[in-house]
């Protein structure tokens, strides 16, 4: 138990480091096409991220399955009409609505 709480503690500690280098080298940049290569890159890997998240929640939403629809300030709860690749309808209080699947959770 201990050692898994020094390896979180040093992952942790090495993640800080990278996202501080990350910060520096941002604010060294110069130009604007410096700057938008770089919301290119982060673009990508939201996307990327974003893919993976899907891929790894699609599994488990199934038709009439109870779920809460996550929105920035409340929570509504649903039922699943239906699992398209990246969004599922739910139902909620009788009005079907197209949710991406980051905003689901299983209740």
């Amino acid at each position: 138990m201990k050692k898994e709480i020094s390896i979180e503690k040093k992952l942790k500690e090495m993640a800080e480091k990278r996202k501080s280098a990350l910060i520096e080298g941002i604010l060294s940049l110069k130009t604007h096409d410096e700057l938008d290569d770089l919301i290119g890159a982060f673009k990508s890997a939201r996307k990327a991220i974003d893919a993976k998240e899907v891929a790894m929640k699609r599994h488990l939403f199934r038709v009439g399955q109870r779920v809460n629809v996550l929105e920035k300030t409340n929570t509504k709860q649903g039922t699943i009409k239906k699992v398209n690749k990246t969004r599922c309808h739910v139902d909620i209080n009788g009005k079907t609505w197209a949710v991406p699947m980051s905003m689901i959770e299983v209740v």
